[in-house]
């Protein structure tokens, strides 16, 4: 062997061992290909903003913890939701660890905590996990879809 063809099997070895290791560290943070990314509101500023410019667009916002089983089983329902009713609803998550102000504002008592806003106003609230249907029930009774 000479050292050109050592060298080329290192350095692909080591780009498989890079890939290998990015592949795994992206599933491990819960990350899969094609998988929508919630924005994630961080401030009261941003709550706040976010509120006001929806006029009234219904949203819909996830209180959670990355610890929090239930939130994770939570989460592709909300992205099938912000995908599939991007028409009708807005999908925002805020950080309970991040946020504890904003929780306490809202008596989150226990995650996940889903609030449904309306013009301003919180219309519906939902502690805990509960079925798909149910959030599109919700969704379908504050923020019907259009006939056209």
């Amino acid at each position: 062997m000479t050292i050109r063809t050592i060298t080329a099997a290192a350095l692909a070895l080591g780009t498989l061992l890079f890939l290998s290791c990015a592949q795994e560290e992206s599933t491990s943070a819960g990350l899969q290909p094609g998988r929508l990314t919630l924005p994630v509101i961080r401030s009261r500023a941003e709550l706040s903003r976010v509120i006001s410019e929806a006029g009234d667009r219904l949203l819909l916002i996830d209180f959670f913890a990355d610890w929090c089983l239930p939130c994770k089983q939570l989460e592709p329902i909300l992205e099938e939701i912000a995908r599939k009713a991007k028409d009708r609803v807005d999908v925002y998550r805020i950080d309970l660890d991040a946020n504890q102000g904003l929780a306490q504002g809202f008596e989150v008592r226990g995650i996940p905590y889903v609030v449904f806003v309306k013009n301003q106003v919180i219309v519906y609230k939902l502690e805990g996990l509960h079925p798909k249907k149910t959030y599109w029930e919700i969704i379908g009774n504050f923020s019907p879809q259009s006939n056209s």
